[in-house]
């Protein structure tokens, strides 16, 4: 008897299926008779060696927020009430954004399979994905040790309360309408526009952690702000391999939507990363910038060192900048961003024009 070949399938089977081959073509499956979008037949060509390099660091440092934290050292009874309510101000703001993370990269993870990318982009927003929802359980382990109800069934008990909780509403009603149209571009453009447009966020998120990481005295805020800056530099690492690869090969329209995009980044993220851009976040209530900033200072006065505004500005044109060198690399002007001292063509950039870009 003829021995097993070496993958363990008979001879006999073997050649079943070299029969059933050449002679039943209707048994295979039948080719879509659309053009709708596929996800199969599955490719596992890795990609670029360096992507797929950043995508074992992200598992390597994946983490347990559970495990791995000494949320007791958090001690809500060392701080005053105010500046509990300023930490949970600030990681409700923080989670806001980063719970719109989540849905942003699993619906770019979608769009990859459909766009046929390979496998070292598709596992990355994998990665990236679950960072999201780590920062989002992050914020909420915050909030909920500093204010068990705070953003849902808190009821106010004095003025300050009430406009921490009203600023954080009014930010959430507008993350709702930017996600409105984050999923209608995924009709009007393709993958690799969209996600070309990522990089300001995750730049300026690498920026703003890291300070916050260095800076921060409370121990246990600066090793959340350390987890999170280590996940937004391989995130910055992801956008930019997406960038150099699809903004040179889209066609004029669509790099100029990548440009607005990039300018709207700042806008949309302003009103908690930077101070609120007044087209975008000129309708927010008489007084939210003045609560916003006294709420802020109240979670320094907690350990976590927010930057102040000049010290934001700084963070986002260092970040912007790094952006602008890729973009000059492709060989487009680099729009204008005035409120960060950067020159370049004036760009009208319109509400609608933004996609939501995650942290």
């Amino acid at each position: 008897m003829s021995s097993p070949p070496a993958d363990g399938v008979s001879e006999a089977a073997a050649a079943d299926w070299a029969a059933l081959a050449a002679s039943d073509a209707e048994a295979w499956p039948p080719a879509l008779d659309d053009d709708g979008p596929r996800i199969m037949p599955l490719s596992w060509d890795r990609g670029p060696q360096r992507l797929w390099g950043t995508y074992e660091r992200a598992e390597r440092d994946h983490y347990s927020l559970a495990g791995e934290v000494d949320w007791a050292a958090l001690a809500p009874d060392d701080l005053s009430p105010d500046e509990r309510l300023g930490l949970a101000y600030w990681f409700a703001m923080h989670g806001s954004f980063e719970a719109a993370g989540v849905l942003t990269f699993a619906r770019a993870l979608i769009a990859a399979f459909e766009a046929r990318e390979h496998d070292a982009v598709r596992r990355m927003l994998v990665t990236v994905t679950r960072d999201e929802n780590h920062h989002d359980e992050m914020a909420m382990r915050v909030c909920r040790a500093m204010h068990p109800t705070f953003g849902e069934a808190m009821t106010p008990a004095n003025e300050l309360e009430r406009a921490a909780m009203r600023n954080i509403a009014w930010v959430q009603s507008q993350i709702n309408r930017y996600w409105r149209g984050y999923q209608s571009a995924h009709e009007r453009y393709r993958f690799g526009t969209i996600v070309s447009a990522f990089a300001a966020g995750e730049a300026a998120g690498t920026f703003m952690f890291g300070q916050l990481a260095q800076d921060s005295s409370h121990p246990v805020l600066r090793s959340l702000m350390r987890l999170v800056a280590r996940d937004e530099s391989r995130h910055f690492s992801l956008a930019t391999h997406l960038m150099r690869r699809y903004l040179p090969n889209i066609d004029p329209d669509e790099q100029a939507a990548v440009l607005r995009n990039l300018v709207g980044s700042h806008a949309y993220f302003s009103v908690f990363m930077d101070e609120p851009n007044e087209q975008f976040w000129g309708h927010l209530p008489s007084g939210w910038v003045d609560w916003h900033h006294r709420l802020e200072d109240l979670a320094r006065r907690a350990g976590l060192a927010v930057p102040d505004p000049d010290q934001r500005t700084d963070l986002w044109r260092g970040a912007f900048l790094r952006v602008k060198s890729i973009v000059d690399e492709v060989g487009l002007d680099f729009p204008a961003i005035p409120a960060l001292g950067i020159d370049g063509d004036e760009i009208a950039v319109s509400p609608d024009d933004v996609v939501v870009a995650a942290l």
